[in-house]
C-alpha cells in the first residue's frame, strides 16, 4: 500500500508540475532554444567534451532542441524536476525518522523549478545537480569499504569533467553526511574530500580549463558568462548542504513521530507560501510577455502579436518593438500605432547594445524594412555571442540575406551547417535550389521582394543611424511601404515637427505619400499647417479631422486649468496624435 501512495505522489506531482510549466512558462522553453544550437556531427561531440562539463553541457543542448515543439520543453522540465525530488527524497529519507520532514526534498524541488524561469541559467545547471544527488545516493548506499571510499575520490574528477563545478558540491555533501552519520575516528579523513576537489577545480583554473574562479568553484559555470549571476542559482547548493546535517539531527533526536498530519499541513502551507514567494521573485513575470511577442514574430503571427498587446498595458520598449512591427507587417502602423501606448522613437528600435539576445528583434525589424545589411549583421553578431554554441534562427536569417546578396557559398556555409540540426535540416535543404542560381532567385517571392531594396553595386550597406537609413531605403525604392511608414512613424514619435513639416512636401512631391494619409499623419499636418487653413485640403488634411481637432482645443481651453486635465482629454483623445505629443513625455 505504502508502494502504490508513493507511485499516486509522484503522479499527482508530475502532473501539476508538467501543467503549472505549460500554463505559466510555455513561451520560455521556446525562447531558450533558439539560443542553443546542437549539431549531430562528431565533430561537435568530441568539442563539447573537451571541457569541464562538456558531456552534461552536450546532452543539455540535446534536449534543449527539443523545446521548439509544442509541450516538450514542459515535459523535459517536468521529468528532470521529478527526478530531483526522488534523488533527494531517497538521500534524506535514509532514516524513517526523517520521512514526515518533506519540506526538505520539497524545497530543493522548489528551487530547481524556479531556477527554470531564469532565462540566463542554463538547463545544464540542473542537469549537473541531479547528477551530483544521483552520485552521493550511490555511493552513500554502499558500505565503507577501501574499494568505495577509493571510488568516491576517484569520482570527483570523473564528476568534474563530465558536469563541472558541481563535483565541489558532491564532496562536500559526501563529506558531511559521512561526518554526521559515521561514529568511528577515521571519518575525519573524510576531510580531504572536499580538499581534493577544491584542487582539481583550482588545477582546471590554472591551466585555463575554465575562465575564472567563481566558474571553476560555484554555480556560476551554468549562467551566462558575462553576467552577475542571480541569487537563485545557487539556492539548490545551500539548500542540500543545510538539509543534510539537520535531517540526521532531526533523526537522531526522533523529532515528530506524533501528530503526523498536522506536521504535514503546516510543511504544505510552508510550501505553498515559499512558492508563492519564489515565483514572484524568481519568477521574471516580466520579461514573459516580451518571451510570448519573439515566439509569434518568430512564427510571423501577426494579428496574436496586436491582440496581446489590446489585453492590457504595455510598459517596455521591447514589447512596443513587436507590437510596431507587428503593425507595420500587416499594413497598420500609421493608422494604429497611438491606439497603443507610444513613448518615444525607441518604440521603433531598441539600442542595439542593450543585450545580445535582441539580436533576433533587430534583425526582423531590419528586414521587414529592407536594411538587409543591417539585418545580417545583427543576426550575425548574435549568433557569434550566443553561449549556446550558435542558433538556428539567426543561422535561417543569415542564410536568408546572403541569398539576397548573391553570396552563395556563404550561404552555402550556413546551409551545411542547419543540415545537421534536427528541426532545421528540411528548411534548410530547400535553399539549396537557389544557390548559384539567379535565375530561381528571381522567381522566389520573398529573395526578388528583398532584392529590390538593395542599394547599388558597390555600396554594402549603410552606415547611418535608424531615420537616415529609411530615408535611404525609401530614395532607392519609393515602393518600399514598410520603410516609409516606419519613417514617419519616427518622425511623429520623436515630435519633431520642423523635420516633419521639411519632409513631408518631398515625398508628397515624389508621390511616396501613403494614399489616403493615416489620421495620425492628418493629426500632424493640421499642426504645422493649423494657420494656413488654405492648405489643409490640398495637403489631403479631410474634413473629420478638421472638426475633431476643433474639438480637442475646445475641450482643451475649458480644462486647462484643470489638475486632471490629462485624465480628461485622455478618456476622450488618447488615440490621437495631439494627445501624444502634448501630453506623453518623451
Amino acid at each position: 500500500m505504502k508502494k502504490y501512495s508513493n507511485v499516486v505522489l509522484i503522479t499527482l506531482l508530475f502532473v501539476v508540475t508538467f501543467l503549472f510549466l505549460q500554463g505559466f512558462n510555455a513561451f520560455h522553453f521556446y525562447y531558450i532554444e533558439q539560443f542553443q544550437l546542437f549539431l549531430t556531427t562528431p565533430l561537435y561531440f568530441f568539442d563539447s567534451i573537451s571541457h569541464p562539463g562538456g558531456l552534461i553541457e552536450y546532452f543539455s543542448h540535446f534536449l534543449v532542441q527539443f523545446f521548439i515543439v509544442p509541450y516538450c520543453g514542459a515535459i523535459i522540465e517536468t521529468i528532470t524536476l521529478i527526478l530531483v525530488f526522488i534523488a533527494t527524497s531517497r538521500l534524506i529519507f535514509r532514516s524513517g525518522r526523517s520521512k514526515n520532514i518533506i519540506i526538505a526534498p520539497a524545497s530543493i524541488f522548489l528551487s530547481c523549478l524556479l531556477m527554470c524561469f531564469n532565462f540566463n541559467i542554463f538547463f545544464q545547471g540542473v542537469l549537473s545537480y541531479l547528477l551530483c544527488l544521483f552520485c552521493l545516493n550511490a555511493f552513500i548506499s554502499k558500505r565503507n569499504t577501501i574499494i568505495r571510499n577509493i571510488s568516491v575520490f576517484i569520482s570527483v574528477p570523473l564528476l568534474y569533467w563530465i558536469a563541472g563545478s558541481v563535483s565541489l558540491l558532491f564532496a562536500v555533501c559526501f563529506c558531511l553526511y559521512e561526518l554526521f552519520n559515521e561514529k568511528n575516528k577515521k571519518r575525519f579523513y573524510w576531510f580531504l574530500l572536499p580538499a581534493f576537489a577544491i584542487l582539481i577545480s583550482w588545477l582546471s583554473l590554472r591551466f585555463s580549463l575554465t575562465g575564472n574562479f567563481r566558474v571553476s568553484f560555484l554555480p556560476d559555470m551554468y549562467y551566462q558568462p558575462k553576467l552577475t549571476p542571480s541569487f537563485v542559482i545557487y539556492i539548490p547548493w545551500l539548500l542540500l548542504l543545510f538539509w543534510i546535517p539537520v535531517i540526521v539531527f532531526i533523526a537522531r533526536v526522533n523529532f515528530i513521530t506524533k501528530k503526523h498530519y498536522l506536521t504535514l499541513g503546516i510543511q504544505s502551507l510552508l510550501f505553498l507560501l515559499l512558492l508563492g514567494i519564489g515565483i514572484k521573485k524568481y519568477g521574471d513575470l516580466e520579461s514573459y510577455k516580451v518571451k510570448k511577442l519573439d515566439y509569434y514574430a518568430r512564427v510571423e503571427q501577426w494579428d496574436k502579436i496586436i491582440a496581446e498587446c489590446k489585453k492590457g498595458e504595455i510598459d517596455n520598449y521591447l514589447a512596443m518593438n513587436y507590437l510596431n512591427l507587428a503593425l507595420n507587417q500587416k499594413g497598420l502602423l500609421l493608422e494604429k500605432m497611438f491606439q497603443f501606448n507610444q513613448n518615444g522613437p525607441l518604440c521603433l528600435e531598441v539600442p542595439s547594445k542593450k543585450k545580445n539576445t535582441v539580436a533576433p528583434l533587430l534583425s526582423d525589424i531590419s528586414f521587414s524594412v529592407g536594411d538587409i545589411a543591417s539585418s545580417q549583421r545583427y543576426a550575425f553578431e548574435g549568433y557569434e555571442t550566443c553561449p549556446g554554441g550558435g542558433s538556428g534562427r539567426l543561422l535561417k536569417r543569415l542564410i536568408q540575406t546572403n541569398l539576397i546578396y548573391g553570396e552563395f557559398a556563404v550561404a552555402e556555409k550556413y546551409i551545411r551547417i542547419l543540415e545537421h540540426t534536427f528541426f532545421y535540416h528540411k528548411w534548410a535543404s530547400t535553399q539549396r535550389q537557389f544557390l548559384y542560381n539567379d535565375s530561381l532567385c528571381l522567381k522566389d517571392p520573398l529573395i526578388s521582394e528583398k532584392r529590390k531594396f538593395l542599394p547599388a553595386k558597390g555600396s554594402r550597406g549603410f552606415v547611418t543611424v535608424f531615420p537616415e537609413t529609411l530615408k535611404t531605403l525609401i530614395e532607392i525604392n519609393p515602393s518600399n511601404k514598410s520603410a516609409r511608414d516606419y519613417f514617419f512613424a519616427y518622425l511623429l514619435l520623436s515630435k519633431d515637427m520642423k523635420l516633419f513639416s521639411g519632409f513631408f512636401p518631398q515625398f508628397k512631391q515624389n508621390g511616396m505619400l501613403p494614399s489616403p494619409l493615416p489620421a495620425p499623419v492628418q493629426q500632424a499636418l493640421l499642426m504645422c499647417y493649423e494657420s494656413q487653413p488654405e492648405t489643409w485640403e490640398e495637403n489631403g488634411i479631410s474634413e473629420a479631422i478638421i472638426n475633431h481637432y476643433r474639438r480637442y482645443k475646445s475641450v482643451y481651453m475649458k480644462t486647462r486649468r484643470n489638475p486632471g486635465k490629462k485624465e480628461i482629454m485622455e478618456k476622450e483623445f488618447a488615440s490621437t496624435y495631439w494627445y501624444y505629443f502634448q501630453f506623453i513625455n518623451i
